[in-house]
């Protein structure tokens, strides 16, 4: 689940359907912030649905919590008509950044030099997986991108996915220097 920045409303909960026995009658959701602190508490009486079938879904709106620290947890648990607690359920929320790279390297090379440009991450969900363009043509999916320098001016473009599949672009143009020494002309 992607939430885009901490304190967005964000919903949580389960449908629990009991198809033949209507053994429960209620089903209860607890959710637990990040820090420990109980947030929420809804109970669901379990009751018949369009279908026909014995149905309880406790869901709830809350704040999401802050990105990086421990994910909050929603716990459900199911009351027996006996009164006993039936089976129970466990199930983390994680709150992420939305993934953000950039290309880190030179902006400006040696016509006859080789260079490395690579990925620089500051948020997302690993695992990640890269896709280099050099003038809108693939030439690279790791981590880092090496080449020469070329003739002309350059176009780099650098896709980085993370692991809920979001994506974040980035492009770098490329001056190719001339000039003898350090100046650029």
């Amino acid at each position: 689940m992607f939430i885009p920045e901490p304190g967005a409303i964000v919903q949580t909960g389960a449908t629990v359907v009991d198809g033949s026995t209507r053994d429960f009658t209620e089903n209860r959701l607890l959710i637990v912030t990040a820090d420990g602190s109980p947030l929420r508490r809804k109970i669901a009486i379990f009751g018949y649905d369009q279908q026909n079938r014995w149905i309880s879904a406790p869901y709830q709106d809350y704040p999401a919590g802050t990105a990086g620290l421990r994910p909050d947890q929603a716990y459900f648990d199911l009351t027996f008509r006996s009164g006993a607690s039936g089976p129970t359920a466990q199930m983390s929320i994680s709150y992420t950044d939305a993934v953000n790279a950039s290309i880190s390297g030179p902006s400006i090379v040696q016509p006859s030099g080789t260079y490395t440009w690579s990925a620089s991450i500051s948020s997302g969900l690993a695992p990640f997986r890269y896709r280099w363009y050099r003038d809108w043509e693939l030439v690279g999916t790791g981590f880092s991108y090496t080449g020469l320098a070329g003739g002309d001016t350059t176009l780099l473009r650098l896709d980085v996915i993370d692991a809920r599949g979001e994506v974040d672009s980035h492009t770098k143009r490329i001056l190719v220097n001339y000039c003898e020494g350090a100046r650029v002309c």
